[in-house]
């Protein structure tokens, strides 16, 4: 299970720096450069979402299994992610789309 570090603050699973599912989904079955992909499991993090995660159960993990659809990454070993350590980066995100997999390798 890699170690998996979040840098999209403003994601609802992100609590410093670590996700609160204890799976991700990595999209991008045609990317070739890891601008291509996203996090399919962000998740927006409004003023109407600020509530207390652990009362639902959702505590930061410093590890977690990613299912990557990312096929031609380096990493991709049937649809699950086998490297060490994976990044997310999304600045400011506001959708899916305005995240990525910096650990995405060809």
């Amino acid at each position: 299970m890699p170690v998996l570090d979040c840098t999209v603050s403003n994601c609802y699973y992100n609590q410093n720096s670590k996700c609160c599912l204890g799976e991700i989904n990595v999209d991008g079955n045609t990317a070739n450069e890891k601008y291509s992909t996203e996090c399919g499991s962000f998740r927006e993090k409004i003023k109407e979402s600020f509530i207390n995660r652990s009362d639902i159960g959702l505590r930061p993990e410093k590890k977690a299994n990613i299912e990557c659809q990312a096929e031609k990454c380096t990493y991709n070993s049937g649809l699950r992610c086998s490297a060490a350590h994976v990044k997310i980066q999304g600045y400011a995100a506001k959708s899916c789309t305005d995240t990525l997999c910096a650990s995405f390798c060809k």
